[in-house]
């Protein structure tokens, strides 16, 4: 975590007067304006580093920081690049594109950088200043601040715990330090003139700052239950915000939370058996096992969401002698959720996808807070499902049934939730391409070229088996045809 030393900071964005250029911006994948040019030839650009980045989780520690670029084309005569930065401007990593993949827990500063190819330009180098980068013909763009979070299952500390906050990067002669506490609404909730903040007491993402001040200097506004943004300093002094300290705050006592869901997967269902085949198991091809035939192709053990779209790190299934019942169909990830407009979880496990529909976990201490949740059920080739009410977790336990009603489903626009078969209610098949946003949670022409892709492989565990029956095959191309255009409105 860094300090900005350099106070009432001007930078000068010169532009030659034979440049020519095109409107462009960022904007970030959540549709976020990212960038405004400064388009006036010779003009100062006051505050290049700002002073606050706002305390907002735009990712986490295992998604990539990444945007995609829109708003015009820069033309072939220039080149455009990227830098990522620290709060005090420092580079810390240069790309072409605008993705610098995941980083670890803090703010950063995001700019875009734009010259002509035939004008020489310096300081785009790791390591250097922002503030360096200079050329005859260089545009700059405004930063756009960015704060990466601990994941939600990660804890920096408990409620109502002292946080001592190292914001390490020096104090500057002659000022004076504050410390703040604020949540993700930008609420001030503790201050102190050390390192040392009163912990709050409700769970949740909270942002550590530093303020630095002139010596002397009135500072208004740092006042608990205020605003952030309300803190002024009057007369014109300097000062500086660090960069902040995302921390994750989670209850200070849990128990042990029996977590009882059922949950019912379309492509291995038998209506007449009514319950779910367990080809994969018999064949031993789930994550781990050593498969019963020589043609067949072993997957590596460990649950099976630790990849985008899921980005999910548990260590379930990895541990030695891990073993599946003979009843066990599959993997699915559970989460629960305080809100249906959001895809933040307060809990995440990947679990057991029994034949009959039960899901175990497999480990059977389950620290849940007590609270009202949204349970999610994810599987890698079917339609996510959440519960259309939030659950309450009553006597240590939570008890929900997918199979004996519908899911979530949005009315405006129209989605989906489940299908229904004999009265029971499944989840869609025939969803396996997720590694996109777009592709998550939506059963289209993605899906089926990767099933064209794999079809005619047998004996793999592959998202394109939707019937999960160890074989790819025309079986699996009638779901999605069935299924083609299903999509849901979970957030994700």
């Amino acid at each position: 975590m860094v300090i900005f030393n350099n106070y009432c900071l001007r930078v000068n964005a010169r532009h030659g007067p034979e440049c020519r250029w095109e409107g462009g911006c960022l904007v970030a994948w959540l549709c976020l304006l990212l960038f405004f040019w400064l388009s006036n030839p010779s003009v100062s650009q006051a505050q290049l580093i700002p002073k606050l980045i706002p305390p907002s989780c735009a990712f986490t520690t295992t998604q990539p920081v990444a945007f995609s670029a829109a708003g015009g084309s820069v033309g072939a005569s220039v080149t455009n690049q990227y830098v990522l930065t620290n709060g005090q401007g420092v580079i810390l990593q240069v790309a072409n594109n605008p993705n610098f993949g995941p980083q670890p827990a803090g703010g950063y500063l995001v700019y875009s950088v734009i010259y002509d190819n035939g004008s020489p330009v310096v300081g785009i180098t790791a390591g250097g200043s922002v503030t360096a980068i200079a050329g005859t013909c260089v545009r700059l763009s405004a930063a756009y601040p960015v704060v990466v979070c601990p994941e939600s299952t990660t804890c920096s500390l408990f409620t109502d715990q002292s946080i001592v906050v190292n914001l390490s990067g020096g104090q500057a002669a002659n000022t004076v330090a504050t410390y703040l506490l604020v949540n993700e609404n930008g609420t001030i909730v503790s201050t102190s003139t050390s390192t040392t903040l009163l912990g709050p007491s409700t769970v949740g993402s909270y942002f550590a700052y530093e303020l630095l001040t002139d010596v002397g200097a009135t500072v208004s506004g740092i006042t608990v239950g205020g605003s952030l943004t309300a803190v002024t300093v009057a007369g014109g002094a300097c000062y500086s915000f660090s960069a902040p300290l995302p921390l994750r705050i989670c209850p200070s006592i849990v128990t042990c939370v029996s977590v009882n869901l059922k949950a019912l997967l379309e492509g291995p269902y038998d209506p007449t058996l009514m319950n779910m085949s367990t080809a994969l198991n018999e064949n031993r091809l789930l994550p781990g096992q050593q498969p019963s035939s020589p043609f067949a192709q072993p997957t590596p053990a460990g649950q099976p969401y630790n990849t985008a779209p899921w980005n999910y790190s548990g260590t379930e299934g990895k541990s030695p002698g891990f073993t599946y019942d003979a009843d066990v169909v599959d993997w699915v990830l559970v989460s629960l959720r305080t809100s249906s407009q959001s895809a933040n979880a307060v809990f995440r496990a990947a679990a057991l996808l029994h034949n009959d529909g039960r899901i175990t976990f497999v480990d059977p201490c389950l620290q849940v807070p007590s609270g009202n949740y949204f349970v999610v059920v994810e599987h890698r080739n079917h339609l996510g499902v959440m519960s259309a009410t939030a659950v309450p977790v009553t006597n240590d336990a939570l008890n929900f049934d997918f199979s004996i009603q519908q899911s979530y489903v949005m009315a405006d626009p129209p989605s989906f939730g489940q299908t229904q078969i004999n009265g029971r209610y499944l989840l869609y098949a025939a969803d396996g391409k997720k590694d996109t946003y777009r592709e998550n949670f939506d059963i289209n022409t993605a899906d089926s070229q990767l099933w064209k892709m794999q079809s005619g492989i047998f004996l793999h565990y592959l998202p394109g088996d939707f019937n999960l029956d160890a074989d790819v095959n025309a079986d699996d191309n009638v779901l999605w045809k069935r299924n083609n255009g299903r999509y849901s409105a979970v957030p994700h």
